[in-house]
């Protein structure tokens, strides 16, 4: 269902059926994605009725500044307000706007719909787990292989004798691949060598 626009009063309506169910309640929490608003303000703005009326809001793409990105943000202006339908005038339900900025608490006629905005400051994109896993912390050793190591030294199956001089190793869990390998002289000098075959793969 496709929200709605009163272009003398500069009221557009949010059908409840273009939010989503998140908890039944009572009362129902919903939630809406920012760029979710975005398309269909869009549709409104660039349709034959929207051309000759004020623009209804700003966006601002996500984007990368100084290595770090940014959320998209959202501003409605001109005097446009959101309100989120409430037909039968008694139905109260809560919705969660996520992903990204927005003035949107701002613009919204009062009802019984309340409203979560999880708006923050220098609110970023996090990168996925795997760029942050294969994310170098020393010269040539990534996070993963870090994370590996260490659990073969902590939970993996170990041989040798910790007495010096002598050898020992630790295998990782469930791989079959000695891990760590140390060697230690008479003085209690160790030199670790580290296997990562198949970490990651």
């Amino acid at each position: 269902m496709a929200y709605t626009v009163n272009w003398l009063t500069k009221v557009i309506t949010i059908p409840k059926s273009d939010t989503t169910l998140d908890d039944a309640g009572p009362p129902e929490l919903r939630s809406l994605a920012v760029d979710d608003v975005w398309t269909e303000l869009h549709l409104i703005q660039e349709s034959e009725d929207g051309i000759p009326n004020d623009d209804i809001f700003i966006r601002r793409a996500q984007r990368t500044l100084a290595g770090v990105t940014y959320a998209a943000e959202l501003e409605i202006i001109n005097g446009y307000t959101l309100e989120f339908d409430d037909a039968s005038g008694t139905d109260a339900y809560q919705v969660t706007i996520t992903g990204g900025n927005h003035n949107i608490s701002d613009v919204k006629v009062e009802n019984l719909v309340s409203l979560v905005t999880n708006n923050s400051a220098g609110l970023v994109v996090a990168a996925g787990a795997d760029a942050v896993l294969d994310e170098e912390i020393e010269t040539g050793l990534t996070l993963r292989q870090a994370i590996a190591f260490m659990f073969a030294t902590a939970a993996g199956e170990s041989d040798g004798t910790l007495a010096a001089p002598g050898f020992y190793g630790w295998g990782g869990v469930g791989s079959g691949v000695k891990r760590v390998a140390a060697s230690v002289d008479a003085n209690g000098n160790r030199t670790n060598t580290y296997d990562g075959t198949g970490i990651g793969s």
